[in-house]
């Protein structure tokens, strides 16, 4: 569904209606079935930081100039299963899965958390700090 909605009718969503899929940590807000809170992120989420279908992406502040894998399914095909995944100029494409790209996890930071320091590189990782204004 996902590449329906961000290729086909540029509607991209952030709403999870299957609860079996909404992957938490507690089953307060989801599932449940995750350990940490790390993911790939989904190609609507991809779509609406400005990585979409049509050459503008570059833009996007998660431009790379690199391929990554987002998490969402595209679909299967005689080749396998495809994926959704970000091309070297910046747009959301899918391929089959056996592909070899890079990965770029994200982490959801919990309400009254910020980014404290750091670049995100391995020299330099990000804290993660209570928002002092809270």
């Amino acid at each position: 569904a996902s590449r329906g909605r961000n290729e086909v009718l540029y509607q991209p969503s952030l709403e999870c209606v299957n609860r079996l899929d909404q992957f938490t940590v507690s089953e307060e807000k989801g599932n449940g079935a995750l350990t940490y809170p790390v993911a790939l992120l989904t190609g609507d989420e991809l779509t609406l930081a400005g990585h979409g279908w049509s050459g503008y992406s570059s833009s996007s502040y998660l431009y790379t100039n690199k391929y990554w894998w987002a998490l969402s399914p595209s679909n299967f095909g005689s080749y396998g299963t495809y994926g959704l995944y970000v091309n070297s100029s910046g747009n959301l494409y899918y391929n089959v899965v056996s592909s070899s790209y890079g990965v770029r996890p994200a982490v959801s930071l919990a309400p009254g958390t910020i980014v404290g320091g750091g670049d995100g590189s391995a020299n330099d990782p990000f804290t993660v700090d209570l928002d002092p204004s809270i």
